[in-house]
């Protein structure tokens, strides 16, 4: 299985399940994370040929402190993320057939595992041979 990481230029979810404010201020960061996503792809080794059959989309997060995090508060950075995938051209679309995102996974705080705070995606090739079903 062959697994590609891209690194996201954050240091922290810049989307998350209690994230309040206007609506235009919330898609105007989903419209920055999406486009970071897919440029980032292409840049990528994934972004060189066509799309691929089956991919799953881990999202990884070093916090920068030891508070307490719930691991589903990043999904609406995931989604984010896999649609940005989908318009780089990695996969044809991210329903599940073509795209698993499981939860996310944060690991140790920097603060305790000295590595500097980070925000990166996993993208582990499933199925290199997209089936398309009508």
């Amino acid at each position: 299985m062959m697994t590609y990481e891209i690194d996201l230029p954050w240091t922290s979810p810049p989307l998350n399940l209690n994230g309040r404010g206007h609506w235009q201020t919330r898609a105007r960061k989903i419209r920055e994370v999406r486009h970071a996503a897919c440029v980032l792809a292409k840049a990528s080794p994934l972004g060189r040929g066509g799309p691929l059959g089956k991919v799953r989309v881990t999202l990884h997060y070093i916090p920068r402190d030891r508070r307490i995090r719930d691991e589903e508060n990043p999904v609406p950075t995931v989604k984010a993320c896999a649609d940005g995938l989908v318009d780089a051209g990695v996969v044809i679309d991210d329903r599940p057939e073509f795209m698993e995102k499981p939860m996310p996974v944060i690991h140790e705080a920097s603060s305790v595992s000295g590595l500097k705070p980070r925000l990166w995606l996993v993208v582990e090739v499933l199925d290199v041979s997209p089936e398309v079903s009508a």
